[in-house]
């Protein structure tokens, strides 16, 4: 589950529209039910990560995206937005903070809910 999770942050991290492209050629190809599971979990842990993102504030939605999506130092936020190198530092600190508890918090109540569902 880690895997998949630091794989999904990764791929947050790069442009989204390659993530479109993966989607659609996924798509195209036919997978055997252990790997549609698998794209099923990642898509799920896509979509809880982005859920974690959205409940972010403005400020920190907009340095989560300088510095993952554009690659941009903390020199270049701090300039960029008029803060202080440490203030991006120590907001990009909490914005990891945010979405780990957020998945943390909603993967035990989706796991909560599926046993439910099974027992």
């Amino acid at each position: 589950m880690y895997l998949s999770k630091n794989y999904i942050l990764n791929v947050i991290r790069t442009d989204k529209k390659a993530v479109e492209r993966n989607y659609e050629f996924m798509l195209n190809f036919e997978f055997s039910e252990s790997d549609q599971n698998q794209m099923d979990e990642s898509y799920e842990m896509t979509a809880l990560i982005e859920k974690a993102i959205e409940e972010l504030s403005p400020q920190r939605k907009t340095i989560f995206y300088l510095k993952t999506a554009k690659s941009l130092t903390n020199l270049e936020i701090s300039n960029k937005l008029n803060i202080s190198v440490n203030t991006v530092k120590v907001q990009y600190y909490h914005i990891l903070k945010e979405i780990r508890e957020y998945m943390s918090k909603n993967m035990v109540s989706s796991a909560i809910l599926i046993s439910a569902l099974f027992w």
